[in-house]
């Protein structure tokens, strides 16, 4: 039994049904508006029975919306079965309206008795839809494009987020943190639980929460952020609440790492071992605690006042402005060293530097930096005076060792002319054959003094010369294999002597020829190999010789000689190459003037290479020294 069916059959009762129900009811037939209540028309603007016998088309906004209905509600209504729908129709003054339709055959056994329409109109329900539909498309754009976190949280779980949130949090898209609980985007379990004590209250009273929070990434990484929290329902605050975030993380970083900064500036300027002030528009600002030392201000008794005060009067200040001025204003720094003043009036030597705080803005102020220069000042004058001293000194010392070498040099000729003839004299006489044993050894004692007396008098002429800068070296081709023959010839006839070894080791790539002064080379070979014999008592005297090809006509050799004799002791290495100076025992030391080894410096330093040396004590000593030389063709 249908709805129709069950009605009373009174046609009063039906009719103030009818009259009074909610909704509009409208009766067609065969296509035409047979009937209807006050409240359809009204919905549809009809007065009276104005709409009756009028087409149902009418009551829509184009032919082909009432075909349509046509094609979808005649099937149900033929069938006795109800057909039910939402869509747009038309009034009277075309204007449209948003209607439920239902629609019922009066009698299901003869459908073309007619059928009654049930139309409620809501449109405001479609206008508030739409409305709502706006609105969660305009908060679905907001959140979608905001440039900070939402979260809305419910039970203690992510409910909704944007994409903003997502990537402050570290997850690929909103829908990863669906589900999540907030203990997962705390770093720990302490600081959920005291965010839900400290917002809590506050979402419960209908107040917002904010604060600065460490939160966690989903890679556990930390995050910063200054969360913004409201209950949707502050009754219900474990069911709806907002959040939203703002990643402070890079500005917490700068924060700390400011703030650093001004720590570390402040420990500069507690600590600074000069005087650092600040001025704006010519007055004291803030200084340290040297500067106040320095310029005799106790406590901060000095900001304030013009800058005026640490110069001695108006025009050594104005002079310091007319130079400073123009450099700082192009963000340029001044320094000069001037008389500044202390606060009791006395003036003081000053290493003053000056900079603009902001080149783009030097109205921002300027800072000093102050180095008492008293001392320096005093230091460098007695300096000048040492100074002049000393040039004097050494213009004395340099005229009396020039008049000593030149006196050396011409000596010299004069010592060695007799004792040439001396020398001389002494061969010849011990070719006499009819000489006695007492008479030869007279001789052999005057020609053995002689020659110690020649090698003595040429070191010293040696000496001077070369502390006169007239050494001069002749390079010529030398044989190097022959010259290394002579001069280990003539040491292992000393050696032989002290019935010690001598072992001369030469690299096989040892080119044949090189060019060099041969007389130089020579006597600082005699001399290191004549030294490591005078000093070895026993054991062996090596002279080695390597070569390394560094250019195609040139050859770096390194020239060595070995001993193990009584070595050198550490303390006395820094006396070794000095003129005159004689670092072994006492009992090694006859026969020399102390000038081998400086000599031999020298003509190496001549030569283009330095002499070293390695030695332990009772165990031997290792002089060496490497020349560059180039090559050349035998004579």
């Amino acid at each position: 039994m249908n709805l129709l069916q069950a009605l009373p059959r009174d046609p009063q009762v039906i009719g103030a049904i009818l009259e009074n129900a909610p909704v509009g009811i409208v009766l067609t037939r065969d296509r035409r508006i047979t009937g209807y209540n006050r409240t359809f028309g009204e919905m549809f603007g009809f007065t009276g029975d104005a709409g009756v016998g009028m087409p149902g088309r009418t009551l829509y906004r184009s032919d082909a919306e009432y075909a349509a209905l046509g094609e979808a509600a005649t099937p149900l209504l033929s069938a006795g079965r109800p057909f039910s729908t939402e869509l747009f129709m038309r009034r009277q003054d075309d204007s449209h309206l948003w209607a439920n339709l239902i629609g019922y055959v009066v009698n299901p056994q003869a459908p073309s008795e007619g059928t009654v329409w049930i139309v409620e109109d809501r449109s405001e329900r479609k206008r508030a839809e739409e409305e709502l539909k706006r609105t969660r498309d305009e908060l679905a754009a907001i959140l979608e494009n905001a440039s900070v976190g939402i979260l809305f949280t419910g039970e203690r779980v992510v409910r909704l987020c944007n994409r903003r949130a997502a990537e402050i949090f570290g997850y690929a898209s909103p829908e990863d943190m669906l589900g999540l609980s907030g203990k997962a985007i705390h770093p720990d379990a302490q600081s959920h639980e005291r965010i839900s004590r400290e917002a809590g209250p506050l979402l419960s009273a209908g107040k917002s929460f904010q604060a600065e929070w460490l939160l966690r990434r989903a890679n556990g990484s930390p995050v910063w952020c200054r969360l913004y929290g409201k209950a949707l329902d502050p009754s219900r605050t474990e069911l709806d609440t907002v959040w939203i975030l703002e990643d402070i993380t890079e500005a917490k970083r700068t924060h700390e790492a400011l703030q650093q900064t001004l720590r570390e500036m402040e420990a500069i300027m507690n600590n600074a071992p000069v005087g650092i002030v600040f001025t704006r528009e010519r007055n004291i600002v803030r200084y340290n605690a040297k500067f106040g030392e320095l310029y005799g201000y106790e406590g901060d008794s000095a900001v304030g006042l013009p800058a005026r005060v640490l110069y001695p009067s108006d025009a050594a200040y104005a002079a310091v402005g007319n130079i400073a001025a123009p450099q700082l204003s192009r963000g340029l720094p001044f320094q000069g060293e001037l008389f500044m003043r202390r606060r009791d009036g006395s003036d003081f030597w000053v290493n003053l530097i000056g900079y603009v705080q902001n080149a783009a803005d030097p109205d921002e102020g300027t800072i000093w930096i102050g180095e008492d220069r008293s001392a320096f000042k005093q230091a460098e004058e007695d300096l000048r005076h040492a100074n002049a001293e000393l040039v004097e000194a050494r213009d004395r010392a340099e005229v009396a060792n020039r008049a000593k070498s030149e006196f050396l040099a011409n000596m010299s000729h004069e010592l060695r002319t007799p004792l040439n003839s001396i020398l001389g004299y002494a061969q010849l006489l011990k070719r006499e054959t009819s000489l006695s044993e007492r008479q030869s050894r007279g001789l052999n004692t005057i020609e053995h003094g002689g020659q110690h007396l020649l090698t003595l008098i040429n070191d010293v002429l040696d000496l001077s010369r070369i502390e006169a800068g007239k050494l001069e070296l002749q390079s010529e081709p030398v044989a190097l294999p022959a010259f290394l023959r002579v001069v280990a010839d003539i040491i292992r006839v000393r050696a032989d002597e002290k019935e010690i070894a001598f072992a001369v080791e030469v690299a096989p790539d040892l080119p044949s020829c090189v060019n060099v002064d041969p007389r130089a080379l020579r006597q600082v070979l005699l001399n290191l190999l004549g030294n490591a014999v005078k000093f070895t008592d026993r054991g062996t005297v090596t002279l080695r010789v390597a070569a390394r090809a560094e250019h195609p006509h040139q050859t770096r050799l390194r020239f060595e000689v070995t001993d193990t004799g009584i070595g050198i002791d550490p303390a006395q290495s820094q006396r070794l190459f000095q003129p005159f100076e004689q670092v072994s025992a006492p009992q090694h030391r006859t026969g020399g003037t102390g000038l081998g080894l400086a000599i031999s410096r020298e003509l190496v330093h001549a030569l283009g290479g330095d002499i070293a040396f390695a030695s332990t004590p009772g165990a031997g000593s290792r002089f060496w020294f490497e020349l560059l030389l180039p090559s050349a063709q035998r004579a």
